[in-house]
Protein backbone atom coordinates (compact mmCIF):
# COMPACT_ATOMS: atom_id res chain seq x y z
CA UNK A 1 0.00 0.00 0.00
CA UNK A 2 1.23 3.23 -0.87
CA UNK A 3 0.45 6.73 0.65
CA UNK A 4 0.59 9.54 -1.75
CA UNK A 5 1.17 13.10 -0.01
CA UNK A 6 -0.54 16.09 -2.09
CA UNK A 7 0.91 19.73 -1.73
CA UNK A 8 -2.19 21.39 -0.68
CA UNK A 9 -1.52 21.76 2.43
CA UNK A 10 1.82 22.47 3.87
CA UNK A 11 4.07 20.76 6.16
CA UNK A 12 5.42 22.75 8.89
CA UNK A 13 6.36 20.32 11.28
CA UNK A 14 8.88 17.92 9.12
CA UNK A 15 9.71 16.33 12.32
CA UNK A 16 6.55 15.21 13.96
CA UNK A 17 5.30 14.26 10.37
CA UNK A 18 8.57 12.03 9.93
CA UNK A 19 7.41 10.28 13.10
CA UNK A 20 3.63 9.58 11.81
CA UNK A 21 4.91 8.23 8.47
CA UNK A 22 7.54 6.24 10.28
CA UNK A 23 4.59 4.48 12.16
CA UNK A 24 3.06 3.29 8.92
CA UNK A 25 5.93 2.12 7.16
CA UNK A 26 6.75 -0.50 10.03
CA UNK A 27 3.42 -1.54 9.11
CA UNK A 28 4.60 -2.52 5.57
CA UNK A 29 3.15 0.99 3.99
CA UNK A 30 5.39 2.79 1.57
CA UNK A 31 5.26 6.40 0.67
CA UNK A 32 4.86 8.96 -2.21
CA UNK A 33 4.69 12.52 -2.90
CA UNK A 34 2.70 13.83 -5.19
CA UNK A 35 3.67 17.52 -7.36
CA UNK A 36 7.66 17.30 -6.72
CA UNK A 37 8.09 20.76 -8.50
CA UNK A 38 4.88 22.55 -7.79
CA UNK A 39 3.91 24.07 -4.51
CA UNK A 40 5.04 25.43 -0.89
CA UNK A 41 7.23 22.79 0.24
CA UNK A 42 8.06 20.81 -3.04
CA UNK A 43 12.13 20.84 -2.90
CA UNK A 44 11.89 20.14 1.12
CA UNK A 45 9.50 17.52 1.08
CA UNK A 46 11.49 14.61 -0.76
CA UNK A 47 14.29 15.51 1.82
CA UNK A 48 12.69 15.27 5.43
CA UNK A 49 9.85 12.85 4.17
CA UNK A 50 12.56 10.22 2.37
CA UNK A 51 9.75 8.83 0.14
CA UNK A 52 10.28 5.73 -1.75
CA UNK A 53 8.33 7.22 -4.42
CA UNK A 54 8.21 11.08 -6.13
CA UNK A 55 5.72 12.07 -8.58
CA UNK A 56 7.00 15.01 -10.73
CA UNK A 57 4.70 17.81 -11.25
CA UNK A 58 3.46 17.82 -14.92
CA UNK A 59 4.75 21.96 -15.44
CA UNK A 60 8.07 20.32 -15.37
CA UNK A 61 7.94 17.77 -18.01
CA UNK A 62 5.68 19.85 -19.90
CA UNK A 63 7.96 20.58 -23.61
CA UNK A 64 10.79 19.38 -21.46
CA UNK A 65 12.57 18.26 -24.81
CA UNK A 66 12.45 22.04 -25.40
CA UNK A 67 13.83 23.70 -22.89
CA UNK A 68 17.62 22.50 -21.05
CA UNK A 69 17.20 24.42 -18.15
CA UNK A 70 14.10 22.26 -17.49
CA UNK A 71 16.35 19.48 -18.40
CA UNK A 72 18.97 20.46 -16.24
CA UNK A 73 15.82 20.30 -12.99
CA UNK A 74 14.90 16.73 -13.81
CA UNK A 75 18.40 15.78 -13.91
CA UNK A 76 18.95 17.28 -10.31
CA UNK A 77 15.71 15.86 -8.77
CA UNK A 78 16.76 12.31 -10.39
CA UNK A 79 20.17 12.45 -9.43
CA UNK A 80 18.92 13.14 -5.78
CA UNK A 81 16.75 10.25 -6.46
CA UNK A 82 18.81 7.24 -7.01
CA UNK A 83 20.98 8.78 -4.68
CA UNK A 84 18.41 8.48 -2.07
CA UNK A 85 16.61 5.15 -3.16
CA UNK A 86 13.92 6.71 -4.46
CA UNK A 87 11.85 6.08 -7.63
CA UNK A 88 10.73 8.85 -9.88
CA UNK A 89 7.31 8.58 -11.22
CA UNK A 90 6.48 11.32 -13.99
CA UNK A 91 3.09 12.19 -14.77
CA UNK A 92 1.16 13.97 -17.58
CA UNK A 93 3.27 12.61 -20.81
CA UNK A 94 1.55 14.02 -23.46
CA UNK A 95 3.24 13.69 -26.30
CA UNK A 96 6.03 11.32 -28.30
CA UNK A 97 8.79 13.53 -27.79
CA UNK A 98 8.18 13.96 -24.27
CA UNK A 99 7.99 10.15 -23.54
CA UNK A 100 11.07 9.56 -25.60
CA UNK A 101 12.97 12.08 -23.69
CA UNK A 102 12.22 11.11 -20.34
CA UNK A 103 12.99 8.08 -21.36
CA UNK A 104 16.99 9.05 -22.49
CA UNK A 105 17.51 10.20 -19.18
CA UNK A 106 16.82 7.06 -17.04
CA UNK A 107 12.78 8.23 -15.58
CA UNK A 108 11.77 4.97 -13.10
CA UNK A 109 7.82 5.26 -13.93
CA UNK A 110 5.77 7.03 -16.32
CA UNK A 111 2.25 7.92 -17.02
CA UNK A 112 0.22 9.89 -19.38
CA UNK A 113 -1.89 9.93 -22.85
CA UNK A 114 1.59 9.52 -25.13
CA UNK A 115 1.64 5.86 -23.24
CA UNK A 116 -1.94 4.65 -23.29
CA UNK A 117 -5.35 5.95 -22.35
CA UNK A 118 -7.19 5.00 -18.63
CA UNK A 119 -9.48 2.05 -19.48
CA UNK A 120 -12.97 2.82 -19.04
CA UNK A 121 -13.52 -0.55 -16.74
CA UNK A 122 -11.02 -1.03 -13.81
CA UNK A 123 -8.89 -3.74 -14.27
CA UNK A 124 -8.05 -6.24 -11.47
CA UNK A 125 -4.46 -6.68 -12.55
CA UNK A 126 -2.27 -6.79 -9.45
CA UNK A 127 -0.49 -3.13 -9.71
CA UNK A 128 3.50 -3.00 -9.88
CA UNK A 129 4.04 -0.71 -6.90
CA UNK A 130 1.90 -3.54 -5.03
CA UNK A 131 3.84 -6.08 -3.18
Amino acid sequence: MVFELTERSAVTDFEEFSRVLSHYRSQGFRIAVDDIGSGYNSLKTPIYLKPEFINLDRSLIHDINEHPAQHQLLTVILNYAIQSGTKVIDEGIKTKEEYEFIQTVGIHYAQGYAIGRPAEKLAHAKSPLMR
